[in-house]
This record gives C-alpha cells, structure tokens and sequence, in this order.
C-alpha cells in the first residue's frame, strides 16, 4: 500500500467509504499537511481489506479515533425532470467486466471509463457505463458536495456521458449551470432540502512521530 503527498483527511474518507464532506471535526492541518504513506500487504488484499487495514494504521499511527452519526445536514433530492429519464440504458457490449487480476495489456485499455462500473469526472465531463442510479447520486454528491437523496424510482443500469460547467454549482446561477445541464441532458432534477445523512466524526489525532 503506497499513499503519496495526500492530505489525511483525503484517506480518513476513503479508509471509511465516505465522502469529504461527511467529515466533521479536527485540526485544519488535517487539511492543509500532506503525508507519504507506505504498509506492506500478504498476498492481494480485496479493497475492502485494504480498506480496514488502512484504519487500523491511522489508529496506530496518527492515534486516530472517530465515530459515525447521523446529522441533519443540506442535501439534494433527485426526482425525474419532466418528460422523465433520458439516461441511456445500459446494454451488454458497452463496457468491459473489470478484473483486477487480470493484468491490462496493450489491447485492453487502461482507462477507468472503459470498464464497467465507473464514475469518471474530469474537467467538466462525466463518463460512466453500467452504473446503478446509488453510483449516479454518488457522482452528483462528488459534483455538487452535498449528499444526494435518490427518490427517482429508477432500476438497473445506465450509461452517462454528460458535460456541465465546474464553476456554476448555484441553481440561481444566471449562466448554465449543473442542475440545468443534469436536467437538459439525464432528465433529473436536483432540488434542495434538509435530510438525514451519515458523517464521520473525528474526536482525535495527533501527527506521527518521525519514523
């Protein structure tokens, strides 16, 4: 396991499955410091694992302890646009299965977007095939920082190739805007309101010692 230059409040949200912005408390230099981290692994950890293994060295070496609890926070709730979904459906052929034991090699591409299963956000575009509508809520929360309450009654799998502007996150905006881009081109409404959300509470750390 080898983490690189990354703020701890960055790997404190993926040891945990959550998101920045589920994050609550602690020191700003949990923000603003970046750390190497390095652990040696047996065998071929699934992410899961790596996952817990990677809590129990925050615990250890940054003395970390947290607590889950559920707050009242700003979220969006997604609900079809008028007309309805215009998500394509996905179809078998679209994407390639990963396999993380399989090796890529010079035919099989190496990009993310290109395997199923995939949320890809990059400089105002958003590419995926064969994602569930819970991994489309999760993009629009990386887009938007906000938790997104799916109650749109969709099912199965959807391909996504979306364009929207990075800066214009107000749904005020005058200009273009994500929640007119998610509507004009998913046919899915973002609407503000307040709901039950799950964070991460960061009671204590402490930066490790030199090794």
């Amino acid at each position: 396991m080898n983490i690189k230059n990354q703020r701890v409040s960055n790997v404190i949200a993926f040891a945990w499955t959550m998101k920045y912005y589920q994050l609550f408390g602690g020191p700003s230099w949990l923000e603003s410091d970046r750390f190497d981290i390095e652990a040696k692994t047996e065998g071929n950890p699934s992410q899961d694992e790596m996952k817990q293994m990677l809590q129990s060295l925050l615990e250890q070496r940054f003395h970390l302890k947290v607590h889950k609890e559920t707050r009242q926070l700003p979220v969006y709730t997604l609900t079809l646009a008028k007309g309805g979904s215009k998500m394509q459906t996905f179809k078998e052929g679209d994407c390639m299965k990963y396999d993380p034991s399989t090796p890529a090699s010079a035919s099989t591409p190496t990009e993310p977007r290109d395997f199923c299963g995939f949320n890809i956000l990059r400089q105002g575009r958003w590419n995926a095939s064969g994602i569930t509508i819970q991994q489309v809520t999760s993009a629009l929360g990386d887009i938007t920082n906000r938790p997104v309450i799916d109650k749109t009654g969709l099912s199965g799998l959807f391909d996504v190739h979306m364009e929207y502007p990075e800066d214009e996150l107000s749904p005020d905006s005058p200009g273009p805007s994500i929640f007119t881009a998610i509507q004009s081109q998913l046919g899915l409404r973002l609407e503000s309101a307040k709901g039950p959300a799950t964070v991460l509470v960061i009671d204590h750390v402490e930066k490790p010692s030199a090794n």
